[in-house]
């Protein structure tokens, strides 16, 4: 699913403004250690569908570790619907990224907690709101050339050399959470179609091209798949619909680009195979338990890709994508074949 994203005025602000203003801020905090004793925690994550997806593991991990607090998350509109798929019974407050004044006013309307995480890697816009909190603690990330930490209690590094899901360990580490679970998400018993796959083609965010596979590969992988007998489904955003139906009418897939977080999350429970792009749906097929072939491009798998068991990343031979926004262009997609991706699907379904 493509994400909502703030336009060019408000990234600006965030870039240039925000490290001044936490700055600023810092001189007039003085740091904690950690208490313990933890009866109300809060994390913050505002965007991002693939990266929430992964802190299932974290909330999972402090539910183990604090059974009897309780966990507050703050997120934006775009990843709220995979939130509430893992925190069906928690409290989940949706903010505004783009009216940061009530954003900080709502924060600071909620109470004292004993600690608050901010898992967000490079927007000063978290930052700022992690500092707005009534928190006893608070602990986020200092990412290389992001200036967004300077209001943190505990500053966590972020590595650009481990799995994202690596980082938000750490991250709880620093609220002695103990962390050994996987990213998981429950979901209704569905019936397992065991003719269906699921294509998600489709990237989002900012340069979402540099992580596309060129159609007409995906046209050829239909191919051989429908003559195995497979029933293919395309799934996407509402923006997505248009070029999912332009492939479905050339491959006789099924169009459901458009659906819901929660209808797509049932379309893939219910798949035998899905084979996506690395973006947010590869991460919840992952933690839905679902086998994946994730077409991963010029996104390193090492930081970026599939957590479940039943899954391979596919990459080329230099990925170089780790935060999302690297400037390079030229990525070579085409490294990777029909066959590779066939032969790592066939692998899966044959069984």
């Amino acid at each position: 699913m493509k994400q909502l994203r703030t336009g060019s005025l408000v990234r600006s602000a965030d870039r240039y403004a925000g490290p001044v203003l936490l700055y600023a801020k810092s001189l007039f905090r003085k740091r904690k250690p950690f208490g313990g004793n933890v009866r109300r925690a809060a994390f913050l994550k505002t965007a991002a569908i693939g990266d929430t997806v992964l802190m299932s593991a974290v909330v999972r991990d402090f539910r183990l570790s604090y059974p009897d607090a309780e966990l507050i998350f703050i997120c934006g509109a775009d990843n709220a619907s995979v939130v509430k798929m893992f925190m069906p019974a928690d409290k989940v407050i949706i903010i505004n990224h783009k009216n940061p004044v009530n954003a900080a006013r709502t924060v600071k309307g909620l109470g004292h907690f004993d600690f608050v995480l901010d898992f967000g890697s490079w927007p000063r816009f978290d930052a700022f709101l992690a500092s707005c909190f009534d928190s006893a603690f608070t602990a986020g990330f200092n990412t290389d050339y992001q200036y967004r930490h300077y209001c943190y209690d505990t500053a966590v590094k972020h590595s650009q050399n481990v799995h994202e899901l690596e980082n938000y360990r750490s991250l709880a580490r620093a609220a002695e959470i103990r962390t050994d679970s996987a990213p998981h998400i429950d979901f209704p018993d569905i019936e397992r179609n065991s003719k269906s796959v699921v294509f998600h083609m489709f990237s989002g965010g900012r340069r979402w091209y540099l992580k596309e596979w060129a159609e007409e590969r995906w046209l050829v992988l239909a191919e051989k798949l429908t003559a195995c007998g497979y029933e293919i489904t395309v799934t996407g955003s509402k923006s997505d619909f248009e070029r999912a139906e332009k492939f479905c009418a050339a491959s006789g897939a099924v169009n459901a680009a458009g659906c819901s977080l929660t209808e797509s999350a049932r379309l893939l429970k219910s798949s035998a195979l899905v084979i996506s792009v690395n973006t947010g749906i590869m991460h919840l097929a992952s933690a839905l338990g679902c086998v994946v072939v994730d077409i991963c491009g010029a996104v390193r798998p090492e930081r970026w890709g599939a957590a479940g068991e039943n899954s391979v990343s596919l990459a080329c031979a230099e990925p170089y994508i780790s935060l999302g926004f690297e400037e390079k262009e030229g990525v070579p997609m085409d490294e990777i074949s029909v066959e590779a991706v066939f032969d790592a699907a066939w692998r899966f379904i044959k069984l």
